[in-house]
């Protein structure tokens, strides 16, 4: 089971483009390869299922992931090469 740390509900794209601190054009395009599975809009909203989705897809909002292996941390992973 996810552990979201952002309240999951009903968001517009405006609303969660600024949960991921980019403009809104940056975050259509990031939904571009998941709008399968994420599906269209109810109205201008997101359903809570799709916002799972997407949170899924791009990674939870705050918290970082390591490019190495995938976990989320609250910290800061350093990778040394």
């Amino acid at each position: 089971m996810n552990h979201f740390p952002q309240e999951i509900k009903p968001y517009t794209n405006k609303e969660l483009s600024r949960i991921y601190s980019v403009c809104k054009p940056t975050f259509a395009k990031w939904l571009i390869p998941f709008q399968t599975e994420i599906g269209e809009r109810q109205g201008h909203f997101y359903t809570v299922t799709q916002v799972k989705v997407i949170f899924d897809k791009l990674g939870v909002p705050g918290k970082i992931s390591c490019i190495s292996c995938g976990l989320f941390s609250g910290a800061v992973h350093f990778l040394i090469a």
